[in-house]
């Protein structure tokens, strides 16, 4: 969760260095998956608060400065003494909008973006949904920090050098396979962070508040690590020695392991690759909002730590890659597992009743049935099966 929350304070930047393959001024793409025990959208909106309240913050300035824009717009061209400039709203956390949208707010923050998206899979679905052309293409640049052009009929073409967004947001394991179809081999999937915890028991009520002072804490770390000075450039930051050797070390045993492995894990572990320098450059940062003096080299100690995402995040990549390639069917209790068995792939209403019905489902439930996602509704009282 802070990583990709960070993307957007911090990764515009600062930059390691020490050879071109540490350079990693790029999106941070991150995924929580969830079980029905955890609400991780209400942790994310609580992570999430000192960006809100930099935007609402900024929103209020924006509104003053329109408002003083107009009253000036409204005076003759001969009687102002200056001309007018239109203010921008300088906004940190989108969720809603198109892709021309994100383009213009970047070109107002060029410290960096973060989306947030309560349901992943919405954002997935509005892929191309008010442009024809490839979003999945444009988020994959973005993923590379790579320049992003997006024309306009009705306007100047947009245009970012060097771009820093991160994506958050959360799924439930059931969507998995939906997410990942016609993404896995184009390596779109391969650029997510998967946080996938084991299943959990249901929590118990709780009335116990977290202390103020953690919120104010918190809000203190995001607001000096937002403070550090951005002037269009990125400051590199190098590796200390043992910090080198440390993940020099691990890059080669990594990629002894890919030697070894399927294309899949070796596709997903190169993408880490760049990840644990980015990790690394957070956890220092982190360490500098904590009170260390000054953020001018990355130390061993926040490559380990790097080192160690990584292993979780690959971890947490393998079991979200069973999910992507599960037969849905698995997913039903024995009795509709039966009755979707046995009925045709194409059928009718009164041909999948008959067939509910020798096996004790009722026509009420069955009907409620024909409207998920394992049924495909061709016309009036014609179903079809979507999994075989």
């Amino acid at each position: 969760m802070l990583l990709n929350y960070l993307t957007a304070c911090l990764l515009a930047c600062f930059c390691a260095s020490g050879s071109k393959a540490f350079i990693c001024l790029t999106i941070s793409s991150t995924s929580l998956f969830i079980n029905s025990a955890i609400a991780f959208a209400t942790l994310l909106k609580y992570a999430l608060r000192p960006l809100f309240d930099r935007d609402r913050k900024e929103l209020k300035k924006y509104e003053k400065l329109k408002a003083a824009f107009d009253e000036a717009m409204k005076i003759p061209a001969k009687e102002r003494k200056s001309v007018p400039v239109e203010p921008e709203y300088k906004q940190t956390v989108l969720s809603d909008f198109t892709t021309e949208v994100l383009v213009r707010q970047h070109k107002i923050n060029p410290r960096g973006l973060c989306v947030y998206v309560d349901e992943l899979i919405g954002f997935i679905k509005c892929f191309n949904k008010y442009r024809s052309g490839n979003d999945e293409q444009i988020w994959t640049q973005l993923y590379n920090g790579g320049s992003v052009i997006v024309n306009r009929v009705s306007s100047e073409p947009l245009n970012i050098e060097d771009t820093c967004i991160g994506v958050i947001g959360t799924i439930q394991p059931g969507l998995l396979q939906e997410f990942a179809k016609g993404k896995t081999e184009s390596g779109f999937v391969d650029r997510w962070l998967f946080a996938y915890p084991d299943d959990s028991e249901y929590p118990k009520m709780n009335n116990e508040q977290l202390p103020k002072e953690i919120t104010v804490c918190w809000s203190g770390i995001i607001d000096k690590i937002y403070k550090i000075p951005y002037k269009g450039n990125e400051k590199p930051v190098k590796l200390t020695r043992d910090a080198m050797d440390i993940y020099a070390n691990w890059f080669n045993a990594l990629a002894d392991q890919k030697n070894v492995s399927s294309s899949s894990f070796a596709e997903m572990a190169t993408k880490m690759e760049r990840y644990c320098i980015r990790f690394s450059i957070v956890l220092e940062a982190l360490k500098f909002a904590c009170g260390k003096k000054a953020l001018k080299s990355i130390s061993a100690d926040s490559v380990k730590g790097g080192i160690d995402l990584c292993y979780y995040f690959i971890g947490c990549a393998q079991k979200a890659k069973k999910k992507f390639d599960s037969n849905p069917i698995e997913d039903l209790t024995e009795k509709q597992k039966k009755i979707y068995l046995e009925l045709p792939i194409s059928f009718t209403t009164s041909e999948g009743l008959e067939i509910a019905c020798e096996n004790n489902m009722s026509e009420r439930t069955f009907k409620e049935w024909l409207k998920s996602k394992f049924f495909r509704h061709i016309s009036h009282g014609q179903y079809e099966k979507r999994y075989k």
